[in-house]
Parts: structure tokens; C-alpha cells; sequence
């Protein structure tokens, strides 16, 4: 992981952005036990140290947990949050990462859970066709919807 490598040679802002990037990446990346290493190195960083950061999730890596089954777990709305900023800052790439993300994460959690948080496979599919045709991904945005109508 490229995080690690900066990290270990004291190269502060490389580590960040890659830390960052493994933060929002899809499980199927194989990113998942990565990803509370990567939020604990975050949550570490004296930012003093590092100067500004952009990503919008470093503006909220204190508020997050990357925790799963739980009753009540705020990171959803985090990550609601998020991609909208990525959308908004034209980081289209970074926002469907983190959406899909979202899905990979709500799948595993149990039905009523989603059903608090509001979350079917019908809105997943929506919000995930939308960003992929801000991203200007049309291809996958048409592969996305036909998939859906085949599977759901």
C-alpha cells in the first residue's frame, strides 16, 4: 500500500492523499482492513504538521469510526455528506468510489438497519447512475441501470 511506503519514508502529504484514497476505495479494491489503519494514521496527524488538506474527508476524519453492526452508526451520514462535497469539488472519481463504497457497506448491515437509514437497492442504484453521469461516465451509468433492472 502505497500510504504505508510514504508513511514509513516521513513523506507526510503523499501518505495523507493515499491514506485518503484507501479510505473511500470500494472493499472489492481489497482495501477493508486498510481502512481503520488508514483512519487511525489519519485521526494521528498532527495537522499542524501537514499544512491545509483539501479532501473533504480529512475536514472530518475525527468524526468517523469505520465500525460495522452497530444500532446506530453516524459514518453513513458522513459519507452522504462526503460525496456531495466530491461531487460539488469535481471529484467525480472520489465520489463514486465512496458511493459504492456506501452500498458495499449498507449490504452487510441488517434490513432494519437500512431501513432506518433510509437505504434500499433502488436508491443505491439511482444515486450511483447519477454520480457516474456527472462523472461523465455514461457507459457505466447505462451498465448500471440495466443491471439493476436484470437483478432487482
Amino acid at each position: 500500500m502505497l500510504a504505508k511506503l510514504y508513511r514509513s519514508r516521513r513523506e507526510e502529504r503523499k501518505a495523507i492523499e493515499y491514506m485518503l484514497l484507501a479510505a473511500i476505495s470500494p472493499i472489492a479494491f481489497g482495501h477493508i482492513g486498510r481502512r481503520q489503519q488508514c483512519l487511525t494514521w489519519l485521526k494521528a496527524v498532527n495537522p499542524d504538521r501537514v499544512g491545509p488538506v483539501t479532501d473533504p474527508l480529512w475536514a472530518v476524519r475525527q468524526e468517523l469510526s469505520f465500525s460495522y453492526h452497530e444500532k446506530v452508526n453516524a459514518d453513513f451520514a458522513i459519507y452522504e455528506t462526503l460525496i456531495r462535497e466530491y461531487g460539488a469539488q469535481g471529484k467525480f472519481r472520489e465520489a463514486v468510489s465512496l458511493r459504492i463504497l456506501t452500498g458495499e457497506l449498507m449490504a452487510v448491515e441488517t434490513s432494519a438497519f437500512r431501513q432506518r437509514y433510509g437505504w434500499s437497492p433502488e436508491t443505491f442504484f439511482q444515486a450511483l447512475q447519477a454520480e457516474l453521469e456527472a462523472a461523465g461516465y455514461w457507459g457505466r451509468s447505462e451498465l448500471i441501470k440495466h443491471l439493476y433492472k436484470t437483478f432487482i
